[in-house]
């Protein structure tokens, strides 16, 4: 039944936030990156507007179009929740700012800016101890203060912002499609 296939893929994809507690050694590649946000935050925006298209009856074409969008902008949620890790206040976070990275996971500000300084942090190569202290805390400010990777993260969140967009494209016009575009523009904007 492909329901239980599907829902067992859910499930299979729900322990991604596990393996990647456990998962923390080296700086990921873009592919390994992109994975993890996918397994992470895309496949539970992606089930939400699928079993959605699937309610309400949807075939084909505007099926896919609900997927694709899903997709598309849960990875653009993710990217920009990386984002505000390093740019976003701290007190309206909740959390210290680069805790992400202070828990061991390089997600795309950070790994945009050491993929021109990897001598930055040795210890993702396994070449040194990780640091604590003050060593992170420069790292985390090096990373806040990299213009370069900053824009180059809002661009890609901008990319799969406009990639989700475009899927709803294949979807009657009406208030529906308005407020799934809506969301959309939300998700990017809150930081961007």
């Amino acid at each position: 039944m492909q329901v239980a296939a599907d829902a067992g893929q859910v499930l299979h994809d729900r322990d991604a936030e596990l393996r990647q507690l456990f998962g923390r050694s080296g700086t990921p590649s873009m592919d390994q990156y992109e994975y993890r946000i996918y397994a992470k935050t895309a496949s539970l925006f992606q089930a939400a507007t699928e079993s959605t298209g699937h309610l309400l009856g949807f075939e084909g074409p505007s099926l896919d179009a609900l997927t694709d969008f899903g997709r598309e902008l849960g990875m653009a949620f993710q990217i920009a929740d990386d984002l505000l890790d390093f740019t976003g206040d701290p007190e309206v976070m909740g959390k210290p700012v680069g805790s992400d990275l202070r828990s061991g996971q390089v997600t795309l500000p950070a790994l945009l800016h050491l993929g021109d300084r990897p001598e930055a942090a040795p210890w993702l190569r396994g070449a040194a101890a990780a640091p604590t202290g003050e060593a992170l805390d420069r790292l985390v400010e090096a990373v806040r203060s990299d213009s370069a990777a900053l824009e180059a993260t809002r661009a890609v969140a901008g990319e799969r912002c406009a990639r989700a967009l475009a899927a709803l494209d294949e979807l009657p016009p009406g208030r529906a499609r308005d407020d799934l575009a809506r969301i959309a523009d939300y998700v990017v904007a809150r930081n961007l």
